[in-house]
């Protein structure tokens, strides 16, 4: 990096890391593999539910955690700042604790992670198949690679700016009339369930 000055080039060594708030997580479909480079240290586990399509955090208590209220099953995920050089962007790796468990790099590199080139392979023909992690070094020196992102802040990105966003939505539509009580059960609403409403 360098400082610029008014009327000035700015010349720099390396790109600026990008601030876009919102980095990708990549996971494995079952015709495309994760080859990434790894730029964390090391690997951030979160409990998390998946429902409605979609990961969501674990908050804690069925109080507090619109999973746990809804009964959905808990589960660990491990999430690493990547390079994929392939295009040249930073995104989010997403490591099933199976993958994790049976990849012994993990264990023997702990907290010595980057630099490492990282794939991720789902086997067979389902989406929800086994993920298989594969560590490996990589040629590269780690001090030109780019600079590690902060994991925890990129996730809580996507995860509270989407319920925040959501939640205003919701809002708006009760406001007009369009989402309310359950016609079946009417203790439900489908509305900001930590305010009380819901079960």
């Amino acid at each position: 990096m360098s400082d610029r000055e008014g009327g000035s080039v700015s010349w720099s060594e390396r790109p600026e890391p990008d601030r876009r708030p919102f980095y990708p997580i990549r996971t494995p479909t079952t015709d495309r593999d994760v080859v990434v480079v790894v730029l964390s240290a090391d690997v951030l586990g979160v409990h998390v539910h998946y429902y409605n399509r979609r990961t969501r955090p674990c908050l804690g208590t069925k109080e507090t955690c619109e999973g746990c209220g809804l009964r959905y099953d808990r589960r660990w995920k491990g999430y690493l700042s990547v390079w994929n050089r392939n295009i040249g962007r930073l995104e989010l790796a997403e490591v099933t604790q199976e993958a994790y468990l049976r990849c012994p790099a993990f264990h023997t590199k702990k907290g010595d992670l980057r630099g490492m080139v990282l794939r991720l392979v789902r086997a067979g023909a389902s989406r929800n198949a086994r993920v298989t992690a594969i560590l490996q070094p990589c040629q590269w020196e780690r001090n030109v690679l780019p600079p590690a992102f902060d994991v925890k802040a990129a996730l809580e990105r996507i995860w509270f700016t989407e319920e925040r966003a959501n939640l205003y939505a919701e809002e708006e539509a009760a406001e007009r009339g369009e989402i309310g009580p359950d016609p079946e059960n009417p203790d439900v609403l489908f509305l900001r369930r930590e305010q009380g409403h819901g079960q």
